[in-house]
């Protein structure tokens, strides 16, 4: 149990250093993205050189928790696997500047998209219905003051925070308990409903359920819960009628561009995605995995993105009454059902007091 408190404490503590998506986002992503842009617009093919913010207290926190054991019990186990995602996480960071070791070990994290996936992928996106026309009407400023609005009716104590330097449009940090928007971008009426569904009403919930728990990884997050977490946002937004053929167009071509960054550069990438989509939102599609890599005319990439399209997929085939409540226990994936279920069981965690519902 010791050394369970002191992962506890050292994630909370080390929350920063820790978060792998503030570590790999450049620090001149919006300066080198404008001169792809500009370039692109010349003929001329260019690949963004991105530059990262050295992480100094990242391999003190490895060799902290690399000495913690734990208990040969089901939360013991669970502590263990954390520990193991947790120092391969900090070894993905450590290899921002080293793309083939960078690529692996992201694989090894998140995976990759597999042929039937990739096949789905495609098939979304050349699906001609119509989007809904919907006019980005809307700055960050507006954002900013309907999260807060939200999270005062689930009298959620969250701060909410305008970001210049973001390769996503929002981002939800459960450690420090913050919603992070771009302050770069502009939002639709749409948008703004289902960004209410997915950030707040599953993520923050999820999150501030785990924080009910006797254990912080309810609330930081288990090891490969990531597919569970936004797959299940995205399954909300369909339980809303806000998943249109837009949205999903979007993360089917996060899905290919997955695929294609393994083996092309940026500028191909931008290229293919520029086929299906705006210049901006190719552009913010590419960035996005082409982000822990310091010269990205190289292969390779970030992986993660792949998961919105196959969480949802999976949990469209798993979710029914009985496993939906264990979902939003916290941060849990659909692999850590059964022993959360047991946690249940033993009276050594509760059942949510809050559940996405319509």
């Amino acid at each position: 149990m010791d050394c369970i408190k002191k992962l506890d404490e050292l994630v909370t503590l080390y929350s920063d250093e820790l978060d792998i998506i503030k570590n790999i986002t450049p620090v001149n992503l919006n300066q080198e993205n404008e001169k792809f842009l500009e370039l692109f617009h010349k003929n001329c093919e260019y690949n963004p050189q991105y530059i990262y913010e050295v992480n100094n207290k990242i391999d003190k926190i490895y060799n902290k928790i690399a000495e913690m054991t734990f208990a040969d019990s089901i939360i013991g186990r669970i502590y263990s696997s954390y520990k193991d995602y947790i120092l391969n996480s900090i070894k993905l960071m450590n290899s921002i500047n080293n793309v083939e070791s960078f690529t692996s070990k992201s694989i090894s994290l998140f995976g990759k998209p597999d042929k039937d996936l990739i096949n789905k992928a495609f098939k979304i996106l050349k699906d001609d219905r119509t989007a809904i026309v919907d006019t980005c009407s809307f700055d960050a400023n507006f954002l900013y003051d309907t999260f807060i609005k939200e999270l005062e009716k689930y009298r959620f104590k969250w701060k909410v925070e305008l970001i210049d330097t973001m390769s996503s449009k929002v981002a939800v940090d459960a450690v420090n308990k913050t919603i992070y928007i771009n302050a770069c971008v502009k939002f639709s009426e749409t948008d703004i409903k289902r960004l209410l569904v997915h950030e707040i009403g599953t993520h923050v919930v999820r999150a501030e359920n785990g924080s009910q728990q006797p254990y912080l990884i309810f609330e930081n997050g288990f090891p490969n819960s990531i597919e569970t977490e936004e797959g299940l946002a995205t399954y909300n937004e369909s339980k809303a009628n806000l998943l249109d053929i837009r949205t999903l167009k979007i993360y089917a071509g996060r899905v290919l561009a997955v695929d294609w960054c393994l083996n092309n550069s940026f500028y191909n990438v931008f290229f293919e995605l520029s086929k299906y989509f705006e210049e901006k939102e190719a552009l913010r599609i590419v960035s996005r995995i082409k982000r822990g890599l310091t010269d990205t005319s190289c292969n390779g990439g970030f992986t993660k993105d792949f998961v919105y399209l196959n969480g949802y997929y999976k949990i469209k085939k798993y979710i029914n009454k009985d496993n939906e409540i264990l979902l939003y226990t916290g941060a849990i994936g659909i692999d850590d059902i059964d022993n959360v279920s047991r946690l249940v069981e033993l009276g050594e965690i509760t059942l949510p007091r809050n559940i996405f519902n319509i």
